[in-house]
């Protein structure tokens, strides 16, 4: 029953990527079938969804549980939801009875340790990254070495839903990151900052 009910979902993944009802000179619509894309899109398409449902299966089968178990230090009482994604697990570390929602990417880099302390709160979506591409002109960017540094991230941080912390940043104690911001140079203790750039905008009472 099981497999017949995953080849059904497979089946209809396929029709749904690239089903558009078309209609004959008549105005009668033609089989689902007949409007997938013809020759090699078929095959891309197909290909497409077998590697969704592949990263899908180590998602659910527990390739990010591996990442998580290389954390250098995961504290007491840390909640990290599953669709987390850890980059270079190994330079991370989480302070105790912290909460990382879903979707959030915490990239570490070789020379980019990330440190985030306790009782800290992600939101979902958000992104922690330690490293950079290289920007000069006269070379693509792909091809240019990356810029790793590392980021704190004190207790008590509460980063909300979408916010971005880019590399060599430090975040104080207690401060509160409101969504969508990207944080660009290091955020006082306290404070309450918001946008992008991010910059302070008050102080918690």
């Amino acid at each position: 029953m099981f497999k017949g009910r995953a080849a059904h979902l497979f089946i209809e993944s396929v029709r749904r990527h690239h089903h558009q009802i078309h209609h004959t000179t008549s105005g009668a619509r033609k089989h689902p079938l007949l409007c997938l894309p013809p020759g090699d899109k078929v095959i891309r398409s197909i290909a497409e969804v077998i590697k969704g449902w592949l990263y899908l299966l180590a998602l659910v089968t527990g390739g990010n549980y591996v990442r998580k178990a290389k954390l250098q230090r995961l504290g007491k009482g840390a909640k990290i939801l599953p669709t987390v994604f850890f980059k270079h697990p190994e330079m991370i570390q989480i302070g105790d009875h912290s909460f990382i929602n879903h979707l959030c990417s915490v990239w570490a880099s070789p020379g980019g340790p990330i440190t985030i302390g306790s009782n800290v709160l992600l939101g979902p979506c958000a992104s922690i990254i330690s490293s950079n591409h290289g920007v000069a002109r006269g070379k693509l960017i792909r091809n240019q070495p990356g810029r790793d540094a590392p980021i704190n991230i004190g207790d008590d941080v509460w980063l909300g839903a979408n916010v971005v912390v880019t590399a060599g940043v430090s975040i104080g104690e207690g401060a509160v990151v409101g969504a969508g911001a990207v944080v660009t140079c290091d955020l006082p203790p306290m404070s309450i900052c918001a946008g992008v750039p991010a910059r302070v905008i008050g102080y918690r009472p």
